[in-house]
């Protein structure tokens, strides 16, 4: 044993140890349990400020020019004139067919009717002018789909389908032709034997043509109508005599009153080819009545379409079928047909008397392909290849 060894148990002076000190360990508080402490998670951050939103640079408007502004003006114009020209047809076409209620028409001319020709691609219509001694009325609400009444103009109004063109073929009224059921007789007895049922199957039978609608015409209306336009202005080739009624007009050009008119499409004295020089007087007429019409701008002005409309309402029958539509279709497509309409007659091979009656022979070697022509929409090149009457620059 060494002698500082002292045996276990022994005073052996140990270092100072600093109270509450444990050597080789953190130091703790007096009287604290001594314990492994738990690493510490460190402190949370705080919560970061959004950063404010970006403030975008102010956008700077490309300046129009004067030719973007004006386009863009333009569309908002055409933008508002096609609204208002839609409220604008609807209230025409409204107004037009208060009017067109107010034709008078006849019960179905073609009801009773069998083994018709074949309906064409274009439009036939048949227009009747009423005889002034007539005692039925064949206009206005006195009209009747009956016989007795009497005509004294027919015909044949042929549009194309595309509307491009009209032709105006005169009948003449004292043809000697085939009556159904009633023989041989004047071509305006078939109205007064059996009204507008009989006069259609006999013009269909004469031409072959499918007649589309019927129209009857009262003259006295175009009386009216040419005193609203101011009259109208007809060139006479030769000097004009009515023989009984004592009425002179020189050659020339002259504005006829609704009167003078009248008495010029039913002068029947004085005439040097009779019937036939008085169907051009109505055909040249008509021509010069249109002429009036297009030149006042009628056919471009709804309201002026309306008030012919409502002036002709009175003098005008029409079939059944025919419909408001329909006509109003007639009258929108007239501008169309300016400088386009051809006026001409029936092939005619002469004149005779039979059973004591002046009447007119149609050519019945013409007849077919004159009619054919008229049907298929060639009358030009057949008129450009056959004599044929027809109006000419004056009549």
């Amino acid at each position: 044993m060494r002698p500082d060894s002292r045996p276990p148990g022994s005073n052996r002076q140990r270092p100072a140890v600093r109270r509450g000190v444990t050597p080789g360990r953190s130091s703790l508080p007096t009287g604290t349990r001594s314990r492994q402490t738990a690493p510490q998670r460190p402190a949370a951050e705080p919560p970061k400020k959004r950063a404010a939103p970006r403030s975008r640079p102010p956008v700077r408007r490309r300046r129009l020019t004067r030719r973007q502004r004006l386009a863009r003006s333009g569309v908002l114009a055409m933008a508002l004139l096609g609204v208002f020209a839609l409220l604008g047809v609807a209230a025409f076409h409204f107004a037009a067919n208060q009017v067109l209620d107010k034709v008078d028409r006849v019960a179905d001319p073609f009801a009773a009717i069998k083994n018709r020709p074949k309906p064409t691609q274009g439009l036939t219509i048949l227009l009747a002018g009423l005889d002034d001694r007539s005692a039925v009325p064949l206009t206005g609400s006195g009209a009747e789909n009956s016989p007795g009444g009497r005509t004294d103009s027919i015909m044949l109004v042929r549009l194309p389908a595309d509307r491009s063109a009209a032709y105006v073929v005169s009948l003449p009224r004292d043809s000697w032709v085939d009556i159904p059921d009633h023989g041989r007789n004047k071509l305006n007895a078939a109205f007064a034997l059996g009204g507008p049922t009989l006069l259609i199957r006999t013009v269909e039978n004469l031409t072959n043509l499918r007649v589309d609608h019927l129209a009857l015409v009262d003259w006295d209306g175009f009386k009216a109508l040419t005193d609203a336009l101011g009259g109208v202005e007809i060139d006479f080739p030769t000097e004009l005599y009515d023989t009984v009624h004592k009425i002179r007009f020189p050659a020339g050009k002259h504005v006829l009153d609704g009167s003078k008119a009248l008495w010029y499409v039913r002068q029947r004295y004085g005439l040097p080819r009779g019937d036939l020089d008085r169907m051009q007087h109505q055909q040249n007429f008509l021509r010069a009545l249109m002429t009036k019409i297009q030149q006042s701008g009628t056919f471009s002005d709804p309201s002026k379409i309306t008030a012919l409309v409502r002036l002709a309402t009175d003098h005008v029958t029409v079939d059944q079928n025919f419909s408001n539509d329909d006509l109003l279709a007639l009258a929108l497509d007239a501008p169309k047909l300016r400088g386009n309409v051809r006026f001409v007659t029936a092939p005619i091979q002469g004149f005779a008397t039979i059973a004591g009656e002046s009447v007119v022979v149609l050519d019945p070697a013409k007849e077919p392909a004159f009619f054919t022509a008229v049907g298929t929409d060639h009358l030009p090149d057949y008129l450009a290849n056959n004599k044929t009457d027809q109006l000419g620059a004056n009549a």
